[in-house]
């Protein structure tokens, strides 16, 4: 097999490589040790030494042209595999937003500083409460037991 047929089949058997376990096999046999271009190397031994020289460089030429071919589908099949991973992991920023939760004030916040502020109260007889204490223990304990048109929280803050 002369130079040219191997260079014609390396391009493409190289092209129709479709990954890279592949393209390392196809690169096994043109580069590899009882590849194509080192067995071309080892006939360089029974020419002539005036035509060693001019063969060694078309084979050493050859073999180059090889390796640019590798280099190239090399870098198209990674290429193409990192466009599929990017198409895979893609997101799309025109897609609407989760949106938010629906929410209220704390539980905590949300109380009366004082009875006078619960609707239905009767503000006449109830009084603010300073401090939690023995007071205040009583006072939560009678609005516990409160009828429901009392408001239903507690009154601790002043």
């Amino acid at each position: 097999m002369n130079l040219d047929e191997i260079l014609k089949d390396a391009e493409r058997e190289f092209a129709a490589a479709a990954s890279l376990p592949i393209l390392d096999q196809v690169k096994a046999r043109y580069l590899g040790k009882s590849g194509a271009i080192p067995s071309q190397m080892k006939t360089l031994g029974a020419l002539p030494a005036e035509e060693r020289k001019a063969a060694g460089a078309r084979i050493n030429q050859a073999k180059d042209q090889v390796e640019t071919l590798l280099r190239g589908r090399r870098d198209a099949i990674q290429a193409a595999e990192l466009e599929r991973q990017l198409a895979a992991e893609s997101l799309d920023v025109t897609l609407p937003g989760r949106g938010e939760a629906v929410a209220g004030l704390h539980p905590v916040a949300a109380r009366p500083l004082s009875i006078s502020e619960c609707p239905g109260a009767d503000t006449s007889s109830s009084r603010r409460i300073g401090a939690p204490g023995w007071a205040a223990h009583q006072h939560m304990a009678r609005a516990a037991a409160r009828p429901t048109h009392h408001c239903p929280r507690l009154w601790v803050l002043a």
